[in-house]
């Protein structure tokens, strides 16, 4: 009997199936890990900005010397050198009436006081990734209440 030297045609071929099924398990899951990484720091980008447009937000009011209006739509008050600033809240169906913070898209936004001049004014944003596809979009969203002195 002879001796048998090396491997078949047919066992070269099931271990390159194997390791090609392999390789593409191992590609498929490092694309999704980069995917949820990309969709993660995008959400801790807009989160940071949410943030930073509320905490200017509230170091205006605060900082206000007069509230001179207040609805659910708008806020009018006189600033620390007493320029006139108004802060609307816009129609978000609109084309014009987005707010844009560095490519991120604000899907919600209110001012919430009591008409006239309110002891307290609330800010609700919410916001998502811009750049992200529809699938990856998750939104951030920021509420802070502003108590103000009383005038």
């Amino acid at each position: 009997m002879k001796q048998k030297q090396g491997y078949s045609l047919i066992e070269m071929l099931i271990v390159v199936a194997i390791f090609a099924l392999l390789a593409l398990v191992v590609t498929q899951s490092m694309i999704a890990t980069l995917g949820e990484s990309r969709k993660s720091e995008a959400i801790v980008r807009v989160r940071e900005n949410l943030f930073y447009t509320s905490s200017l937000f509230e170091r205006q009011v605060r900082n206000a010397n007069s509230i001179t209006f207040c609805n659910n739509t708008n806020l009018a008050f006189l600033d620390e050198t007493n320029s006139a600033v108004t802060i609307r809240c816009l129609d978000l169906g609109t084309v014009n009436g987005r707010l844009t913070i560095n490519g991120d898209q604000v899907s919600s936004q209110d001012v919430v006081g009591t008409t006239g001049i309110p002891t307290n004014i609330s800010l609700y944003l919410e916001a998502y990734g811009k750049n992200l596809e529809s699938k990856d979009k998750s939104t951030a969203n920021v509420k802070t209440t502003v108590n103000l002195r009383q005038y």
